[in-house]
């Protein structure tokens, strides 16, 4: 179980789950505040306070028109834009004493304590950046690349970053609100198509209790949605391999006998596409969006023994529907597939790191990813307290499968020890291929702003299912070595003295795994307190 209580100088304005933010200012007692975002039809209003200060929380990102209604009737509007997991503040003229304007493309969120960066598609598309979560969060603040050993699953899978000094199995991920971090082993987590995303926020210290299962820090995605504007498009992006750096090997030279760069063959060709389009099915009501992703990757690459062809061409998408309810209840629904498949051919090269082929070494795969499906409701109870639930399912592959995988593991231990000649196996242990990973989750969290106190809480009660395991190749290992007289053979037998040397066949069954079921829950309490 988790407990959190907070008390700063400064009210806190995060929101439950960080998929929504809040608009906060003053004016003055007895006006009346409103807020409006006609791209989805939502639409708020509060009476302000003794001290003229209000807080609208539970609002989806976006720019929001905010009119303040003076008890004689006049009006004045701004405009505020919210991110997901922040707070905007709305200034009115009658409370403001000097206005500095110019370029900033975020303001900074006085009243949270948290260490964030929040990045929206549009500034992300202005930044040369690689196109996968793991390079826009790297872009924050406290964020390092991890271990280039860790996280990296298949040839669309890159490393997880190190946030705030943690090691990168200690981060949390989440869509939409959704926990999406891998379970088995935290350097793995479902993405949606990068097209898909509409902000990337990083938190990297000082965020609230409710993120309760990181040590390090949380990425949270939130992904795109319908408007009450009809919209669609394409979009490709394409790295080609003659575009990329040279791959190079240490190669001795005959004549001088000094190690010297050599040029590598092979390379990368990357190719994704999109197709998405996003409106209103009932306007102000029902909007729904969807994005189809398809890719093409081919994947040279020669070694000192053996090369490989690898191709990935899995398609992925996103589906977004937003239903306003009422004015007061909302209802979100999220499914998204980051299925990958890498598809590789082995052959044996008869001269090191160049292209001519030997014999076939065979076919192998390796999956991950899966399929999220996401839904969560919102009520507003009225203009102080707030009420969200959230329901999720998601799978992860780890499923691989090894070329030569009926060859036993076979090795040469007389002198130095080899792959006994004529074997065949391409790997030691080949893993199951029905391993992965499934998640069901349920959130309740609430909100409630009472007086200079606003209140949080919410549980949570997840249901995790492990399946994992792994065999030597073939389903046995042999191992040959020589012994004489007076060795030992094994911890329980010495070979009598005296006799001859002779060639020994050790023999090993080796599988391991299993399914395995897991039950978090936890709850949290927090009390962040404004006494400004």
């Amino acid at each position: 179980m988790a407990l959190g209580a907070v008390l700063c100088i400064m009210s806190m304005s995060a929101q439950a789950q960080q998929t929504v933010g809040s608009i906060n200012g003053r004016a003055n007692k007895g006006d009346v505040v409103s807020v409006e975002s006609k791209a989805i039809g939502v639409s708020r209003q509060v009476k302000l306070d003794a001290d003229g200060s209000f807080l609208i929380s539970q609002l989806p990102a976006g720019t929001y028109t905010v009119t303040r209604t003076r008890a004689n009737g006049t009006k004045e509007t701004t405009e505020v834009f919210v991110a997901s997991g922040e707070g905007a503040t709305a200034t009115f003229a009658a409370t403001q004493v000097v206005q500095v304007t110019g370029s900033a493309i975020r303001r900074i969120d006085a009243r949270s304590t948290e260490a964030a960066t929040t990045l929206s598609k549009a500034e992300i598309d202005r930044i040369p950046v690689t196109r996968d979560v793991t390079a826009v969060t790297l872009l924050a603040p406290g964020a390092v690349f991890g271990d280039s050993r860790i996280g990296q699953s298949t040839s669309r899978n890159g490393n997880v970053p190190s946030l705030g000094g943690a090691s990168p199995a200690e981060n949390a991920y989440y869509v939409n609100g959704f926990n999406v971090t891998n379970i088995l082993n935290g350097v793995a987590f479902n993405q949606v198509p990068f097209e898909g995303i509409a902000e990337v926020q990083v938190k990297t210290g000082g965020y609230g209790a409710e993120f309760g299962r990181s040590l390090g820090g949380v990425v949270n995605v939130t992904t795109k949605r319908g408007t009450n504007e009809w919209k669609g498009g394409v979009s490709a992006s394409y790295a080609p391999d003659s575009l990329r750096g040279s791959s190079v090997y240490g190669k001795r030279n005959p004549t001088t006998l000094e190690w010297e760069l050599a040029e590598r063959p092979g390379g990368t060709d990357d190719l994704k596409y999109n197709v998405y389009a996003g409106g209103p099915v009932i306007k102000d009501k029902l909007f729904i969006f969807g994005l189809i992703q398809g890719s093409k990757l081919t994947q040279k690459t020669y070694n000192e023994t053996s090369q490989t062809h690898l191709t990935n061409d899995t398609p992925q998408y996103l589906i977004k529907a937003d239903w306003n309810v009422t004015d007061s209840n909302f209802f979100e629904l999220t499914a998204f597939s980051d299925k990958s498949k890498d598809k590789s051919y082995q052959w044996f090269s008869p001269t090191p790191y160049d292209t001519p082929r030997g014999a076939d070494i065979g076919p192998s795969t390796t999956e991950s990813g899966g399929t999220n499906v996401i839904a969560k409701w919102t009520s507003i109870i009225n203009q102080d307290l707030s009420i969200s639930a959230m329901y999720g399912e998601g799978k992860y592959s780890r499923s691989e499968t090894a070329a030569n995988s009926n060859c036993p593991y076979f090795i040469d231990n007389i002198g130095t020890a080899k792959r006994a000649a004529g074997s065949c196996y391409v790997s030691a242990n080949i893993p199951e291929p029905t391993n992965g990973d499934s998640r069901k989750a349920f959130r309740l969290d609430a909100e409630w702003a009472l007086g200079k106190h606003k209140l949080k809480a919410g549980l949570d009660y997840e249901t995790i299912k492990v399946s994992d395991g792994s065999q030597r190749s073939g389903g046995i290992e042999y191992r040959l070595f020589s012994r004489s007289g007076g060795q030992i053979l094994n911890p329980n037998y010495t070979i009598p003295v005296g006799t001859p040397a002779a060639t020994y066949v050790r023999t090993r069954i080796f599988k391991n795994g299993g399914a395995f079921d897991t039950i978090n829950s936890a709850w949290y309490i927090e009390d962040a307190i404004d006494v400004v």
